[in-house]
């Protein structure tokens, strides 16, 4: 008998309640004041650091597949 994977339960139903839990448990503390080691989470500059992140992320990915393309290309050919 074959048993695959995703006939399984695996816990996925339980997931997402538990995730609820965390997420009350996260809603009830109380804020903490600002200190020299704590990021503002609700700044413009995070903003911009995390759009520029993603900028550099999926310029990366698109060089590697613009420098691999000319390579790849003969085999293609036939």
């Amino acid at each position: 008998m074959i048993r695959l994977s995703c006939f399984r339960n695996n816990r996925q139903a339980v997931s997402g309640s538990t995730g609820l839990l965390h997420a009350g448990k996260l809603s009830r503390q109380s804020r903490r004041p600002m200190t020299p080691g704590k990021l503002q989470t609700d700044s413009v500059l995070l903003g911009i650091v995390i759009i520029f992140t993603m900028l550099i992320v999926v310029g990366l990915a698109s060089v590697a597949v613009l420098a691999l393309g000319p390579i790849v290309e003969p085999f293609r050919m036939g």
